[in-house]
């Protein structure tokens, strides 16, 4: 899957590929051994080693260094207005000789006194990035200081230009491209789906294991799955050396890179055929294992500046001498003036082979190709709307609205149905509003007479469910049993739907609102396979939310957030309105604030579940019992078995047993007939929370053994929760620890917050006294808001200017006042005084 954040794939993959350069980067610093020059081309990975060793050093105050003009000392200055906490440790000349740097200072005294700066700040890591760019007195003031540094807990990170100069004496870690292992693990990264493995190995080869270039040019570097060429534009001597060549040379390489492969053998074949002789390419190709391009830009642009005409010779010769059949159809397709029912029938006869080489998108390409190629106008509609839908299903609406945009003259009945649903589905993805699913049902009801279209009627009914409208004058594809059974339950509710759904799911393709309809059957193990194995690219970012749905669920919550946050990413890069389902959900596990939930479907039934479960966590049982009953009373799919966990405990610790007693009823019901550990165990759980006695903990001991069983780690944790809190009611105080310490623990590693303060607060209710932060200093109050925030003592040091030194001072003075002994326990000290902290703080 594409990483939204390109620099951590690149430090990924430095990680992967670079094990001893990263062992030894890593060591350098955590031994403080002095100063380092990373050195290293342009756009090699420099800048993601630093970010890399930012990110694993503790203990350290870090401080950048950059470029900031030519002004003299511009970079010093830079390091010491970070540094300005520590200047009252050095000797006064040394202060001013920094303070009052000119570019007519003495670069002794300034270097001098740069040493004795760094070295009142340790534990420091300076990191200068592009150092060739700084301002030569700065550049030679830390050169100075790095020179002096062994042994005192500093250390300068430079990263440097091969060949800069200005820092040779310095001891350095040369940074080289990329291994071909490491290069093709960030190209596989990058794209999301097949490509062609030819293209792939020819790509690596020609960006020469260039992180930069890589992730400069794999966004569009294979499209159609590796049979397409992308746009290209070379800096300027590349094209003057390209317009230089004679005639021949520039037909070698359109020759070139009219044939994505690199194939060396078939490049000389193809030159034969056009009669071009070994002929002068002034560099601007590499022959070895693969024919490169010198510039990797200029592949597409070699191509598309071509007229037509030369593009069709080449494409002629390619055909001719090519290898592979899909290869042969594929450029004799590119070589005809106009249509030709051969060369488009040529195309359609190796869609699947072109498939399983370059996937979804290379058969969508053949599709559309073959349709403007057909002369026929039923056939080519025909064809145009199977490219359309081609195209949908390889995750490129962009390309499906210009072929529908495209479309001319009358259609026939089934054409125009199929038409009117394609361009309403396009609408839905764009805006995913309940009025753009209405007309896509509508749509979808009058296609489906023309023919079966069980994906059709499922696509419709998933937007219905996420959307929130009523699908109930759906009529069911014939031989769509999932599409029948969530029809059943939409029109008839639970009992009329549990087995028809359980029926379905075991033939269900792998979608998202197949593992809906699997938590609807609290079954855990179906849900995870069947949003798992969902791997559809035209509805990726539907699987990616389903994915992070499932993981809120399973209290993978940091996976939860990464895979909400690239479900937008891939929504924005496809032309798609965001799905944001799980962030709310996520935010609520956390202790985070999150908004209001949105005005229709799934996302606001998911922003209500968080607002139950966030006052759930807290105790505030009223909010949470107003917001599980909004979900409940819709009750739909899968959602509405959620909030009746929610909404029994929110009964309860609001004093309604009325209430609890009826949603008791319903989840009783309902988990009896799905009978998983899942929901057998909720349901004990649930009933636990009602109960008195003996019976309470009969009923928890059973909930945590089933639920242990599962996949649901944060029901799981809160039943420790619950039962270790009612054992503290029983007087049990002792027992009560081992559960609770337990949820303590999950809730911790899972990072729920809220869930974590409330088993702290009941492992210690007994034993804490009661505190007050009245007799804090208004500096301690900093210290300890931003301990509790989890920052480290060089991190706060560095916030407020001081050394981790002071920070520790002043949290022992903290904990001697609170009468606390951990960072921990600062969660339940600043419970009742929270507000004040924070404004404090600010």
């Amino acid at each position: 899957m594409p990483d939204p954040n390109p620099a951590s794939v690149v430090t990924d993959v430095t990680l992967h590929g670079r094990a001893a350069e990263v062992h030894l980067l890593d060591q350098h610093v955590r031994g403080g051994h002095g100063a380092l020059v990373l050195r290293g081309a342009p756009g090699v990975g420099k800048t993601a080693l630093l970010r890399h060793v930012v990110a694993r050093t503790r203990g350290y105050r870090v401080v950048h260094v950059g470029s900031s003009g030519t002004r003299p000392y511009a970079g010093l200055r830079q390091l010491s207005t970070a540094l300005e906490g520590v200047f009252g440790q050095l000797m006064p000349h040394h202060a001013l000789a920094l303070r009052a740097v000119t570019e007519d200072s003495d670069p002794f005294e300034v270097g001098v006194a740069a040493t004795f700066l760094v070295s009142a700040a340790a534990p420091l890591l300076c990191v200068v990035d592009d150092a060739h760019r700084l301002d030569e007195p700065s550049a030679r003031a830390l050169a100075f200081v790095a020179r002096r540094l062994p042994g005192r807990r500093v250390v300068l990170l430079f990263a440097e230009r091969t060949g800069a100069g200005g820092l040779e004496a310095l001891p350095e870690l040369v940074v080289s491209e990329l291994c071909r292992a490491g290069a093709r693990a960030l190209v596989d990264s990058l794209v999301p789906g097949p490509v062609d493995e030819d293209v792939v190995e020819r790509f690596v080869a020609e960006t020469r294991g260039n992180p930069r270039a890589i992730l400069s040019a794999v966004p569009a570097f294979a499209p159609a799955g590796g049979f397409g060429l992308p746009d290209g534009n070379p800096d300027a001597d590349t094209q003057e050396r390209v317009l230089r060549l004679d005639p021949d040379g520039r037909t070698l390489l359109l020759a070139a890179a009219a044939d994505p492969t690199g194939e060396v053998a078939l490049l000389w074949r193809a030159a034969a055929r056009l009669g071009i002789p070994a002929v002068a390419q002034d560099g601007l190709l590499a022959f070895g294992e693969w024919v490169t391009f010198s510039d990797p830009a200029a592949r597409g642009w070699v191509y598309h500046r071509a007229t037509p005409a030369e593009r069709r010779t080449v494409h002629r010769a390619l055909a001719d001498t090519a290898t592979s059949e899909d290869r042969r159809a594929w450029h004799r397709a590119h070589s005809v003036p106009g249509p030709d029912p051969a060369a488009a029938d040529g195309l359609l006869a190796q869609v699947p082979s072109a498939r399983k080489r370059g996937g979804q998108s290379a058969a969508a390409a053949f599709v559309r190709v073959a349709a403007t190629l057909t002369s026929d106008r039923a056939l080519r509609t025909e064809r145009t709307l199977a490219a359309i839908a081609a195209e949908l299903d390889a995750g490129q609406p962009g390309n499906a609205l210009q072929l529908l945009d495209a479309m001319v003259g009358p259609l026939e009945p089934a054409q125009r149905a199929e038409a009117t649903r394609l361009r309403a589905w396009l609408t839905f993805i764009s805006t995913r509003t309940p009025s753009a699913t209405e007309v896509l049902l509508r749509a979808t009801r009058y296609s489906l007479p023309f023919g079966p279209a069980s994906q059709a009627c499922l696509d419709a009914l998933g937007a219905a469910v996420l959307t929130g409208v009523d699908f109930a004058a759906m009529p069911p594809s014939h031989d769509d049993g999932l599409g029948a059974a969530l029809i059943l339950r939409g029109t008839e509710g639970f009992d009329a739907a549990v087995g028809p759904l359980t029926t379905a799911l075991e033939t269900a393709r792998p979608s998202w609102p197949a593992g809906l309809a699997a938590a609807e059957l609290w079954d855990d193990q179906a849900w995870h396979r069947l949003v798992s194995e969902a791997a559809d690219p035209g509805a990726l970012p539907d699987v990616l939310a389903g994915r992070a749905l499932f993981s809120v669920h399973t209290g993978n919550l940091t996976e939860a957030a990464a895979l909400d946050d690239e479900a937008r990413t891939m929504s924005t890069k496809l032309g798609q309105a965001p799905l944001e389902h799980a962030t709310v959900l996520v935010a609520a596990w956390r202790g985070q604030k999150f908004g209001g939930p949105t005005s229709h479907g799934l996302a606001r039934t998911c922003g209500e579940l968080a607002t139950a479960v966030a006052g759930n966590a807290v105790g505030d049982y009223p909010r949470a019992l107003a917001a599980a009953q909004h979900v409940v009373g819709r009750d739909e799919l899968a959602t509405a078995g959620w909030a009746l966990v929610e909404l029994v405990e929110a009964a309860v610790g609001a004093g309604r047993l009325d209430i609890a007693t009826t949603a008791l009823e319903v989840l009783v019901d309902r988990t009896d007939r799905c009978g998983t550990d899942w929901a057998l165990g909720a349901q004990a759980r649930s009933r636990a929370l009602a109960a008195e006695g003996p019976e309470a903990e009969c009923l928890y001991l059973e909930a945590i053994e089933r639920l242990a069983r599962t996949r649901i780690r944060p029901l799981l944790a809160r039943t420790r929760l619950g039962y270790g809190e009612w054992l503290r009611r029983q007087g049990r105080d002792e027992e009560a620890g081992e559960p609770l310490r337990a949820a303590h623990d999950e809730f911790l590693r899972m990072g729920a917050t809220a869930f974590a303060d409330r088993a702290l607060l009941a492992i210690g209710e007994r034993e804490s006294p009661a505190v007050t932060t009245s007799a804090l200093t208004r500096h301690e109050h900093r210290v300890a808001a931003l301990a509790r925030g989890g920052l480290t003592n060089s991190e706060i040091g560095a916030a407020l200017s001081i050394s981790p030194r002071t920070v520790e001072y002043h949290l022992r003075k903290v904990f001697a006042k609170l009468r606390i002994t951990s960072r921990t326990e600062l969660h339940l000290a600043f419970t009742e005084h929270q507000h004040g902290i924070e404004a404090t703080a600010r």
